[in-house]
């Protein structure tokens, strides 16, 4: 397209934004708009039948404890994070990770969730660094056994930990600075847990 042509086509697409009209997205695009809306981006969700690639299991066995976590694909479309929480050899937690890879949440003031618990509390995991051993922002939230709920918690909530401890001078979690995000039960509770996890997505609030 030439210079003169490229201009034209600028100057009617601006004239109709203003006079109210939106042009549809063609090509390539419309696979993203098919997961994101001016409100969510949906981040993960675990339909089809491939492993769930890219997300790491990390349990309390790094530093001597006995508990079992793992995260899998159930038959209804969803993952689930299960296993059981042992407090031998000062343990108590299991997790599961996932990073985001090239997408940024800049733009976004939270993370959403849907799940399905067992009446433990959990947590929500954002990450600004891809070391294990670095902090990590935390937000808790209690589930109700054998139900479905929707959980919105902002970027403002989350609470930066490191090592169990809480980081009382650190910042708050950057929502462009985060990495990756996942789910973790450090509850102290010792026995079996499950979480389904339908999706998670990011939100902008209105």
């Amino acid at each position: 397209m030439n210079s003169f042509l490229f201009r034209l086509t600028a100057g009617v697409a601006c004239l109709l934004m203003v006079l109210g009209y939106s042009i549809p997205a063609t090509g390539a695009d419309d696979a993203v708009e098919m997961t994101k809306t001016s409100d969510t981006l949906r981040l993960f969700s675990f339909e089809g039948r491939e492993p769930l690639k890219g997300w790491r299991v990390i349990n309390d066995d790094v530093s001597g404890g006995v508990s079992e976590g793992a995260i899998t694909r159930a038959k209804r479309g969803q993952a689930v994070f299960e296993g059981n929480i042992s407090l031998k050899n000062d343990g108590g937690y299991s997790s599961v990770r996932a990073d985001l890879g090239d997408v940024s949440l800049a733009n976004y003031d939270g993370l959403m969730i849907r799940v399905r618990g067992d009446g433990r509390e959990y947590r929500l995991v954002a990450k600004t660094n891809r070391d294990d051993d670095s902090h990590r922002y935390e937000a808790r939230f209690k589930t109700t056994k054998d139900t479905w709920q929707v959980l919105k918690v902002s970027f403002k909530d989350f609470k930066p930990y490191w090592r169990g401890m809480r980081l009382y001078i650190w910042d708050n979690c950057d929502a462009d600075d985060v990495k990756s995000v996942g789910l973790m039960i450090s509850d102290e509770i010792e026995g079996p847990f499950r979480l389904e996890i339908d999706s998670i997505d990011a939100y902008r609030s209105n």
